[in-house]
């Protein structure tokens, strides 16, 4: 069975799977093919009969959770946040980067002004590095679409304040 993965950077990756095969199989399988070792952290998630996001159960066939859809379509999701000096892997740091500023981007994410500005400005910093002047208002232009950081975000130009730090 193909199985199409989105990834959070929205990039799609194609798994093939056992016509048996349960959620666990194609999670370790999409994992694999990202080198990512610490499995545990992350899910798949599929679009329900109503339009609404479901986890797949990890321990029963894809089949059994899913529309008879050939080929089904999946999302690669962070499930479950720790802080990232507990993570062993910069592959998982950098799934947990790429989740946070898709739900950032789409705007499913919701939080107060200062949290939104810290997080930008570690977003920021992660993407980019450390805070140059010369480069300030490009990088800010790269991260968020602009209308959407002015709606949620009061200022965006947040200098960053953690030089040095690995993102």
């Amino acid at each position: 069975m193909l199985c199409h993965i989105t990834r959070p950077d929205s990039v799609v990756m194609e798994v093939d799977v056992d016509q048996k095969a349960n959620g666990e199989d194609c999670l370790h399988k999409v994992c694999r093919k990202l080198g990512i070792i610490e499995v545990d952290y992350f899910g798949l998630q599929f679009c329900g009969s109503k339009g609404e996001s479901l986890w797949l159960n990890l321990r029963n066939r894809i089949s059994q959770q899913m529309d008879n859809l050939a080929p089904c379509r999946l999302k690669l999701r962070v499930k479950f946040f720790v802080e990232p000096h507990l993570t062993l892997q910069e592959q998982t740091r950098h799934m947990f980067f790429l989740h946070i500023k898709e739900e950032l981007d789409s705007g499913s994410l919701h939080m107060e002004a200062e949290q939104a500005k810290e997080l930008c400005a570690l977003l920021a910093q992660a993407e980019f590095g450390d805070y140059n002047q010369n480069t300030a208002k490009y990088c800010s232009s790269q991260i968020f679409r602009q209308e959407k950081c002015n709606s949620s975000v009061p200022s965006c130009r947040v200098r960053l304040q953690h030089p040095g730090e690995a993102p």
